[in-house]
This record gives C-alpha cells, structure tokens and sequence, in this order.
C-alpha cells in the first residue's frame, strides 16, 4: 500500500495544544484516523501567537497528497487556493460543500432538537440558546433546531431567546443586549471566569427579565462559565436554570455540577473524513459529499422542572 502524506489544516497552532475544545480533539482524531490507516499526517498552521501577541502568517504546500481543514472559515484564502490547484481536500465541522472538496460535521439541528426534548420534557416553557459565536452557522442551526423542536410540540416562536454574546444578533428574534458586554465578554479568562460583575449581573438580569428557565450553551466552555456566574449571582443550577453544553469535554461537564452535554462524537466525524479524503484522492472529480454524523446525549442532571 502506498504511504501517503496528509495535510491537517488547523487556523492556529494553539489548538492542538488544547484538547479540551472541538477543534483540538478533532485534531488529535484525525491524526488518530490517518495514522491506522498507515499514512502520514503533518500539522499545518496557518498563523502563530508568540507571547508578545505579534503574529505569523504561514501557508498550505502543494506537495502534499491531500488536505483535512478542521473548522475552515468561509474566507479561508488558503482553502480557496488549495481548491484552485486541485489538491484533494475533506472539510471538518463544515457544510461548505465546495467543488473538489467533501464535507463531515456533526447534525447541528438534532444538537438543538435533543435539547428541546430534554427541556420539554422536564417542563421548561421559556428557554435560549446562548453563544459566543453568533455569526457562526453551526450556532445558527442549533438555535434553529432548538426552536424547531420547540415549535414541533406546539409551542409559541417565543419560547425560543437567542442570545449572541459578542454583540452581533444575525437572528430575527435575537435579544441584543448592551454594545460594551462584547469586550467585557472576550476578557474572561476560562480558568478564573473573570469578567465585569456589572456587566454579567446585566446579562443574568435579561435571563430572569424573559423568564428563562433553561439554556443550551454554544459549547461546554460556555456552559460552565454561565453556570459559574448563574451560581456567583445568587442562582441554583439546576434547581432555578437548566444548564445543557455541547462537546461533551469532561474537564467542562464534569466540575460541580455536573453538566449535561451533547457530543458531536468527534472520532466518528474524523474517520468518516478520512475515508472521504482517501476516496478523493483515488477519484478527484468525484461529486462533493455532506455527510451529517448524529450527536449523542451525555445526561448528567442539569435538567430538572423549573
């Protein structure tokens, strides 16, 4: 068998150096994935941080077989490029679905539609699904599929708050909340959830303003630093805000207390993409493929009636 050499494209090279978020664990999976089918897999950075905050761009060789980008943006220059050269690529965590490219992500809407059953069925009738990421498609499809679920059981459009944590609201019935949350929001620092008490005493005050009684959170990060603060407030979790993430990361969902969370089963992701990429290798004309891996619910007891 031929060995061959596969590119894994990462925005930063801070995540592989951190395992705990998607991006890390994915690549960690893929070079897992390559490497039991005998081939190679070189780390590419497209930019480094180095501890001034100055940074260095890189780019994508084409002297590689094919390509895996994890979380490409949409305006990645170099993916563009490496589509133009007709190098063989398979896109992570993306719907893209660009000529000579495959797709594998996780069913963003079944992420909000097992939230919804989990909030319905434990009574909840105001709930929202809170980002740091708005603009991102992937928060897009799980408040659409949180709302779908929601609108399924007969409920009114308002059950459903989004709220974009950043100051952008891309969603019609997006609540915005105060222009100068979104730098105060970039500054916490995950590991002692610093932030300005006013500013976040604000945003929990909107909370308990709608009536929400339960929140599906972007990721586990964001799951446990709005519990942290729901707590610092004065609030219980579970007891008066349910509390679901997604990723199903232990060092998030497995503090005090324990979170439920909704797992993108990331191994599965990067195996599929795998097999795609060496497919496409064999056959580069071939028609672009989306294939949607489903989530898995990690029930841990964050959800209880409000």
């Amino acid at each position: 068998m031929e060995r061959l050499r596969i590119g894994c494209v990462m925005s930063d090279i801070y995540f592989p150096m951190d395992d705990t978020q998607y991006i890390g664990h994915a690549w960690k999976c893929l070079h897992e994935a390559v490497l039991l089918q005998g081939h190679e897999v070189l780390t590419i950075a497209l930019r480094v941080y180095d501890e001034l905050g100055l940074r260095a761009q890189g780019g994508v060789p084409d002297d590689l077989d094919g390509y895996a980008f994890v979380a490409p943006q949409p305006d990645c220059p170099e993916l563009f490029r490496t589509l133009r050269h007709g190098l063989p690529t398979v896109l992570i965590g993306s719907k893209l679905a660009l000529p000579g490219s495959d797709c594998v992500d996780v069913d963003n809407r079944r992420v909000g539609q097992l939230a919804a059953e989990q909030f319905l069925k434990a009574g909840h009738e105001r709930v929202a699904f809170v980002t740091t990421s708005p603009l991102q498609v992937s928060s897009m499809e799980r408040h659409a599929g949180l709302k779908g679920g929601y609108l399924l059981a007969g409920k009114p459009p308002e059950s459903v708050r989004y709220y974009g944590l950043n100051g952008f609201a891309p969603i019609e019935d997006a609540t915005e909340l105060e222009e100068d949350l979104a730098q105060d929001w970039k500054t916490i620092e995950y590991f002692g959830w610093h932030a300005n008490p006013g500013v976040m005493d604000a945003f929990l005050h909107k909370l308990a303003e709608d009536g929400v009684t339960a929140l599906l959170a972007f990721n586990d990060q964001d799951a446990r630093m709005l519990t942290d603060h729901l707590i610092r407030a004065g609030r219980r979790v579970p007891s008066d805000v349910s509390v679901i993430g997604v990723d199903n990361i232990g060092r998030y969902v497995l503090g005090t207390p324990r979170l439920t969370s909704i797992g993108q089963n990331v191994p599965q992701i990067c195996r599929v993409a795998v097999r795609l990429l060496l497919a496409r290798i064999q056959n580069p004309s071939a028609e672009p493929q989306v294939i949607l891996v489903q989530p898995s619910l990690h029930e841990r007891g964050s959800v209880v009636p409000p």
